[in-house]
């Protein structure tokens, strides 16, 4: 009877210690999600926070005549890090003709700069930072474009155009705002599925 009764102590000695081995995984999954969004939430507000920081130090660099040709394209980044004005959140990788500007998240930054404006480009973005981005830049930026936008500059004519993507703000949206909301979750702009599609235009003058 003796021997009977030890091994059902064993048996359910097992079986807690099984049952709280399991309860222990569920509850270490969950805090390493919620550190993860955390985590992830943090970087995109230092990402919208060194953006702006960005743009401003441009401003007060190249604003002063309003000449920011010299941020155009393959000039852009030497320009840029050669002035000082790359807030941490920014470096420059490679030099000459082939550097070029990475976010804190490793991916290319664009830049397109005429007389009297310049474009700041994102790509690679998740939806949160998206839609952080955007709204961030809407406070400083003429029009903000998501999705599947691209700038190029025409030198000829001293402008840069916008193609492909959801216009969020701009001449084109007739909304109190100002703002087109729907570009922030709309398929063709935040909401595109595929983070390679998903990139992000500030004109800002």
């Amino acid at each position: 009877m003796k021997s009977i009764t030890a091994r059902r102590q064993r048996g359910v000695t097992l079986t807690e210690t099984l049952l709280v081995l399991g309860v222990a995984a569920i509850l270490a999954a969950a805090a390493y999600r919620a550190y993860a969004v955390a985590n992830n939430d943090a970087r995109n507000n230092d990402l919208s926070n060194g953006t702006l920081a960005l743009v401003g130090k441009i401003k007060q660099v190249w604003g002063t005549d309003g000449n920011y040709s010299g941020i155009d394209g393959n000039d852009a980044a030497d320009a840029l890090f050669n002035s000082g004005v790359l807030p941490s959140q920014f470096r420059r990788e490679g030099k000459g003709n082939s550097a070029k500007i990475k976010d804190l998240h490793g991916y290319d930054v664009s830049f397109n700069g005429i007389e009297g404006a310049f474009a700041i480009g994102f790509t690679n973005l998740s939806k949160e930072a998206c839609v952080l981005l955007a709204s961030a830049l809407s406070g400083v930026a003429h029009s903000v474009y998501v999705g599947r936008a691209r700038a190029t500059t025409n030198s000829a004519s001293g402008t840069i155009n916008v193609a492909g993507g959801k216009e969020y703000k701009g001449p084109n949206i007739d909304t109190d705002s100002g703002l087109d909301n729907t570009a922030l979750s709309d398929t063709a702009g935040c909401g595109v599925s595929s983070a390679a599609n998903r990139k992000l235009i500030a004109l800002i003058r």
